[in-house]
């Protein structure tokens, strides 16, 4: 069955031969494991990305119009799943830098202890007065 082009091996995939598809994966997984490691750069992600790949493949052969443009088409999944993954790495990640200057920014916009001394004085219409706590006095003292 090795010797069977990707158009026939779809075909049987399509008919419930997974022998067939394993085929498939074994064929092409090299060359997309080099695609997504040049598209992505960091090795320990291409796995999640190859598995990835091969299961959104298997799961949408019917849609493949053409079985002998079986390998662009895998490529294309894996090349859009590789470019989101980037996406979402992009979004999530901040410099310490933003990560400080967010930390400044909610602690400015509280207000200071005063600050809300001064509001509670002024709500309830009652200033806040100190409280002078007295010790014990000691022999000789006033």
């Amino acid at each position: 069955m090795a010797e069977l082009s990707d158009a026939i091996l779809v075909e049987h995939c399509r008919a419930g031969d997974t022998a067939a598809f394993s085929l498939l994966v074994t064929r092409h997984i090299a060359r997309l494991r080099r695609l997504l490691l040049a598209v992505i750069g960091h090795p320990a992600e291409v796995d999640d990305l190859l598995q990835e790949t091969f299961l959104r493949a298997y799961l949408n052969l019917d849609s493949l119009h053409d079985p002998s443009r079986f390998r662009p088409w895998l490529c294309g999944i894996g090349i859009n799943l590789a470019r989101m993954h980037l996406r979402s790495l992009s979004r999530k990640a901040l410099s310490l830098d933003e990560l400080e200057g967010a930390a400044v920014a909610v602690l400015d916009s509280r207000p200071s202890p005063e600050r809300t001394a001064e509001q509670r004085e002024s709500s309830t219409g009652r200033s806040i007065q100190p409280i002078h706590l007295r010790g014990p006095r000691l022999p000789g003292s006033r």
